[in-house]
Parts: structure tokens; C-alpha cells; sequence
């Protein structure tokens, strides 16, 4: 084993964390660790103590949630802290040299907010990947309506396609190129599906 991503769930609930982490640094075994910024001090002190003077910077990456400024996303998450978690956990990553991504999850609560969270990305230099909430709960599955709006909060098919092309452009000039290739793919197969009403890709490594 050459990778591990911790999820959850919130990892950072667990009180034995940092041994987790310890024995996984241990063993050379790169980590993913996908957080909301709950505890975010204790978590980069903690991979600073493990890693000291090595380079730290190549074991461990995180991935956290931006849905939109402040109100917004705190409304979506249900805590009025946790805007101010995970912007202190982005900056404190950038601080630390710790690369960082973030995922904003589309829907009609936060739809109007995609750009700003595309501006953010491009003011502390962190990429910012793009999910949809969807109704059905198979990503696999054989009908259209996985992406079509059933609840109040669902996106319509237009708006999807429009924020897959503003998703695609910022990609093209803000990521990598292989996460832009990864993402554009991404994007294609959910208006693939729309179209189709079939998974070209059922996971996108598929295209490798």
C-alpha cells in the first residue's frame, strides 16, 4: 500500500488521529486526509511534530469543502463555524506548504455562488473541483433521472451544463494539467448521462 485517503465522516472526531497518522508515516505510506477544518490547528501541528525537519510536504495532502462565502456555506453545513474552519484551514495549509484542494458541491442552495468560490480558489492558490447533488443515491445507475430535479434543491439539467462549462474554463487555466483533464472528463461523463442516460465512464480512471 502506497496511499491511503482518510474520510469520514469528520476523521479529525477521532481522538487517537495524530497516532494514525504517525503510524502511517511510519510505514512511507502517502495520506489523503479529507476534512470539513474541524480542528484544523491541531491537525497541520500535528503533521508539522511528525514530519519535523523531513519533508512533510510530499507525505500528507488535504481535501476539504468550500460551498460558497460565509452564510452560504454555513447554512449548508448546519454550523456557524465552519466557513471559519475551513478557510483556516486553507491558509494554514498554503502557510505550510501542505497542498490542498477543495470541492464545492453544487445545488440551488449555492448555485449563484459558484464563481465566488472559483475567485477564492484563485486568491490563496488552491484548486477547486465541482460536484452535484443528486437525487439518486446509485451513481451507477441506468436512468436519466439520477441528475434530474426531484428535490426542491436539485439542479435543472441547463443549470448543470452551464456550470460545467464555467467549471471548464476555470480548469483549463487554474489546475494542472492532469486534474484539468481528470475534471473536464468528469464533467463530460454527468452530461453524458444527461443525454444518454448511461455512465460512459462509471469511474473516471476508467479513460486512463
Amino acid at each position: 500500500i502506497k496511499h491511503i485517503n482518510i474520510t469520514g465522516g469528520e476523521p479529525l472526531l477521532r481522538n487517537d488521529f495524530d497516532k494514525v497518522l504517525k503510524l502511517l508515516y511510519k510505514y512511507k505510506i502517502q495520506v489523503s486526509i479529507s476534512t470539513n477544518g474541524y480542528n484544523y490547528e491541531f491537525l497541520i501541528r500535528t503533521i508539522k511534530n511528525i514530519a519535523k525537519l523531513k519533508c512533510y510536504k510530499n507525505a500528507f495532502s488535504l481535501q476539504t469543502s468550500l460551498d460558497g462565502p460565509k452564510h452560504i456555506h454555513n447554512t449548508i453545513r448546519g454550523n456557524n463555524q465552519a466557513y471559519s474552519n475551513v478557510m483556516g484551514l486553507i491558509i494554514a495549509a498554503k502557510k505550510e506548504g501542505l497542498p490542498i484542494t477543495a470541492v464545492i458541491t453544487l445545488s440551488k442552495l449555492n448555485y449563484n455562488y459558484l464563481e465566488y468560490c472559483i475567485n477564492e480558489s484563485r486568491k490563496y492558490k488552491f484548486p477547486l473541483l465541482m460536484n452535484f447533488i443528486r437525487s439518486a443515491e446509485d451513481a451507477k445507475t441506468d436512468s436519466k433521472s439520477d441528475f434530474k430535479p426531484v428535490h426542491q434543491n436539485d439542479l435543472s439539467i441547463d443549470e448543470i451544463k452551464k456550470a460545467v462549462s464555467i467549471c471548464n474554463k476555470y480548469a483549463k487555466s487554474h489546475l494542472t494539467w492532469s486534474n484539468y483533464i481528470t475534471n473536464k472528463a468528469r464533467m463530460n461523463t454527468v452530461i453524458d448521462f444527461i443525454e444518454t442516460g448511461k455512465w460512459q465512464y462509471p469511474c473516471v480512471a476508467g479513460i486512463n
